[in-house]
This record gives C-alpha cells, structure tokens and sequence, in this order.
C-alpha cells in the first residue's frame, strides 16, 4: 500500500544484502591494502635497485678529461635475499652518457678489459645494500654545455642520473 511505512520482507531482504555486499568489498579492499603494504615489490616496484649518487653538474675544462666521480648503491628492497649473477667481472659495472632529449650517445666504457670468463655471483641479502664509488674519465672533447644522462648498469640492475655540464 502506498501509505504504509512498514517495510516487506523483500525490501528487509535488499537492505541486508547491501550491507553484506559493503561489508564483503571493504574486507576485500582492506587485505589488498594489507598485502601490498607488506609486500611493496607485487605492485611493480623493483626488488632491488640502484641509486647513484652524482654531482648534479660538472665545468667542462679546456680539453683532456673531466672526472665524474659517482657512489652506486645496489638495494634490496625485499624481504628475501637475491641472487647476483654476472657472466664475468667486467660487467658488475657499465656506464654509458647520452643526449636525455634525443638519446645520442656521447660516450661510455671505452676499453675493454681483460676479464676472465669466470661468473660472479653474489647474494644481497633482504633489506640490505652494498655500494661501490667509480670515478669515470669522461672526454671533454665529447660534450659541449647541456644536459646529460647517465645510465649505469650494476650488478645487473640500471640506472640513470641526469647531470648538466657548463661551459667554463
């Protein structure tokens, strides 16, 4: 009837099932929430990665080399340890410097050395971090004032560090 405000058991029905279906969604939604706060590495984010710590400019000298001294840091930020593997101890560390608009090479490790085909491996241990510092002979000859880009490759793992170079 129109006027009558008690409510029928189907509608005491409806109202039950929505609340149980809130109900359902939040506890869905809160373990999701719960989870990925544990375990930040199942929504994309790198177990380990590399930070570098770089000057953020350089003045280019009148010729020779301009030394880039730079600390790599290689975390994990996981909960379990994880295995390096590297084929030979020339590749723990790579470098290259390019153009960050266009992605032109500038420059990167120019010899090759005389490395022994004997695999390195390590293991880092949850939450830990080992660093290293390198200091790369960069040519003057190669780079005029600008912005430049980094990319390191440690360990396996890569990483850029954007860097400008001013003219002296």
């Amino acid at each position: 009837m129109p006027g009558n405000s008690d409510p029928t058991p189907s509608a005491q029905n409806d109202w039950r099932q929505a609340l149980i279906r809130i109900v359902m969604v939040f506890g869905i939604v809160a373990s999701i929430a719960w989870y990925v706060s544990y375990n930040p590495e199942s929504i994309g984010e790198d177990k380990v990665k590399v930070l570098i710590e770089a000057p953020a400019s350089l003045t280019l000298p009148a010729e020779g080399e301009m030394p880039l001294t730079l600390k790599v840091t290689l975390l994990n930020q996981s909960r379990v340890p994880v295995d390096l593997n590297i084929a030979d101890p020339c590749r723990i560390f790579r470098w290259l410097v390019i153009t960050p608009g266009d992605g032109r090479f500038v420059q990167g490790k120019l010899e090759k050395e005389d490395c022994a085909a004997v695999p390195m491996i390590a293991t880092l241990d949850p939450g830990r971090q080992t660093s290293e510092e390198f200091t790369l002979p960069l040519d003057a000859r190669r780079f005029s004032a600008g912005t430049y880009e980094l990319r390191v490759e440690y360990w396996g793992t890569q990483g850029a560090h954007t860097f400008t170079v001013a003219a002296p």
